[in-house]
């Protein structure tokens, strides 16, 4: 007799292969591949299974299977087959931005919106509460991963690098690689396109940045002052969370979405890389 059957919903691991992110599917595959490049261009990707190679072509998806197994699958086959799992973690919101950017509804380490979350040096992962900040770290110089001797070992006018690497990502890194630091152009279109203002409730105060397009979509971010040395500054005043790239004037500086009590936002700020701030992500799309 037969019979109708429906396919278990078994969740999978997937990456797309873009012919620029080899480090990321070495990674992903355990190194189990070579390329094969075509002048200076990579253009496919062949994995190594027992059952003989397989070739991804860019565009193509590389599927981790239930036993552990990799293989390629097609772009159109992949979309008409799986949907992205987001991470319940992390909700996103909607704000009907002209990017379509979604950003996350609360900050790394909170538990809930209205929470500080973690303190973050500036391209430092390992994040710590307001109970911590003192006891377990202080944010300082002396104790900033990136700098020796008075110099800056990353992120400085010798490398020349101005963005986050994504393994220096406090939001990539908390995530699985589901987010990213904002940058200042997505800081930029919060405000230019969202109605805010500054709460002060039973919840505590923190500004609030409500969809134009729809009012039950809003995010919260709160006034969460920032750290340094040993102690919490300026908390309830104003809020500093990192955004992704250097201070344009100085290497010493990361730039950061601020704002403060009176509704205002500095477009153009920044703090010591030492100091400790939140991280609100922006999920990758």
């Amino acid at each position: 007799m037969v019979k109708k059957y429906v396919k278990k919903p078994i969740p999978i691991e997937a990456i797309q292969w873009d012919g620029n992110n080899l480090d990321d599917i070495i990674k992903f595959v355990d190194k189990n591949i070579t390329v094969e490049s075509k002048g200076d261009c990579i253009n496919n990707v062949v994995i190594h299974t027992l059952e003989g190679d397989m070739r991804a072509n860019v565009g193509d998806y590389i599927i981790k299977g239930v036993s552990g197994e990799f293989y390629p699958c097609k772009p159109n086959i992949f979309e008409e087959t799986y949907n992205e799992v987001i991470d319940k973690t992390y909700q996103y919101v909607d704000l009907g931005l002209p990017s379509g950017t979604l950003w996350a509804r609360k900050n790394i380490g909170a538990e809930s919106e209205y929470d500080t979350g973690l303190y973050f040096q500036w391209g430092d992962t390992v994040g710590y509460t307001i109970n911590q900040v003192g006891k377990n770290k202080e944010f300082d110089w002396h104790n900033y991963k990136f700098r020796k001797k008075s110099k800056l070992t990353k992120y400085n006018k010798t490398d020349s690098k101005t963005v986050l690497d994504k393994k220096d990502d406090a939001a990539y890194v908390a995530s699985n690689g589901k987010m990213r630091i904002p940058t200042s152009e997505q800081f930029q279109e919060l405000v230019d396109y969202t109605n805010h203002e500054f709460v002060t409730d039973c919840n505590g105060k923190y500004m609030k940045f409500t969809s134009k397009t729809n009012e039950s979509n809003f995010v919260i971010f709160p006034a969460s002052g920032y750290a340094h040395l040993s102690s919490i500054c300026d908390i309830g005043k104003f809020g500093d969370y990192w955004l992704s790239s250097l201070y344009t004037s100085d290497s010493d500086y990361g730039s950061v979405l601020y704002f403060d009590y009176n509704g205002y936002f500095d477009k153009n700020s920044g703090d010591y890389r030492c100091y400790g701030c939140p991280v609100r992500g922006v999920l990758i799309q």
